[in-house]
């Protein structure tokens, strides 16, 4: 199944563990010295395995980069503007695979609010769906809510964000 397709159906009691796998996937392939730059709903698949439900593969590596590797005048960045940052942090490349990643989980667990987007996500926009997350109880939102700040604000990696959800007791 292609994580999209799912994101029409009621899954909300299943979505923590999937978002839990797809952020310490996030941070596996970071840990290889890559960055993805292409995350997406459709770069997702769910496992079909009873054994494994919440486990998530990405797919589609066309973008990866080393890390290393990736300079200040390249163009780099997810093919779908919708999940991408507005801002570029230079020095840390695996702020973009958070951006993007921030971005798919939130219209994951809010797939109504994805008809108020547009094409790319502005600094104004994203502001308004960061204090929608804020004001909320779920220490998910206030991790995906970090995960779209400004790249100064944002969580540096996929281990950051690791960090951050077992400090909230969901690891």
């Amino acid at each position: 199944f292609i994580l999209m397709d799912l994101g029409e159906a009621d899954i909300r009691p299943y979505k923590l563990g999937k978002a839990l796998s797809m952020i310490t996937s996030l941070a596996k392939i970071h840990s290889l010295g890559k960055v993805h730059f292409d995350i997406k709903f459709d770069n997702f698949v769910i496992s079909l395995d009873e054994n494994k439900p919440n486990k998530i593969y990405y797919i589609d590596f066309d973008s990866v980069k080393e890390i290393s590797s990736v300079g200040r005048d390249e163009t780099v960045g997810t093919s779908t503007v919708s999940c991408r940052s507005p801002e570029r942090d230079y020095d840390y490349p695996t702020k973009e695979d958070v951006f993007s990643l921030g971005m798919t989980l939130y219209f994951f667990k809010y797939p109504e609010r994805k008809e108020e987007s547009f094409l790319a996500p502005s600094r104004a926009w994203l502001d308004d769906q960061i204090d929608f997350l804020d004001n909320s109880n779920d220490p998910l939102d206030n991790v995906i809510s970090v995960m779209l700040k400004e790249p100064d604000a944002r969580y540096r990696d996929g281990f950051s964000v690791c960090d951050a959800l077992s400090v909230k007791g969901l690891s």
